[in-house]
């Protein structure tokens, strides 16, 4: 009770915001998950658990995958979500990985404080190529 799932096709994420114990209530959705065959990966976020498919693309995955399909030797990420950390974990050289928010766990390297900013740190690097 409290639990909506949420169907994003290629995964399924349930939100437990508003159960009356949100601990017991991760607990149960954790154990829950560990009896799933095959078992999912588990990305945790707010109040939230998702449950992918094991072995599908990650958001780290992509970014390599769009390089290598670009041929760009080097990338510029900014992200804020849970997610973001499977970009923030790949090579600091080629992947300049910027997290929006702080957040002390981060792999992110870097960090600019809220969303408003990404405006600003994209208006100065279009002002240094230029």
């Amino acid at each position: 009770q409290g639990a909506d799932l949420e169907d994003k096709e290629l995964s399924l994420t349930i939100h437990y915001r508003f159960s009356k114990r949100p601990r017991q209530a991760k607990a149960a959705l954790l154990a829950l998950a560990q009896v799933l065959k095959p078992t999912p990966r588990l990305v945790l976020g707010k109040w939230v658990v998702n449950l992918v498919w094991p072995g599908s693309a990650t958001k780290g995955s992509a970014v390599q995958a769009l390089m290598k399909r670009s041929g760009a030797r080097r990338a510029l990420y900014v992200g804020d979500d849970v997610t973001d950390e499977d970009v923030f974990r790949l090579p600091s050289s080629k992947i300049f990985s910027i997290r929006v928010g702080r957040k002390l766990r981060s792999l992110a390297p870097f960090y600019i404080p809220a969303q408003r900013d990404v405006d600003t740190l994209l208006r100065a690097i279009l002002r240094f190529i230029d």
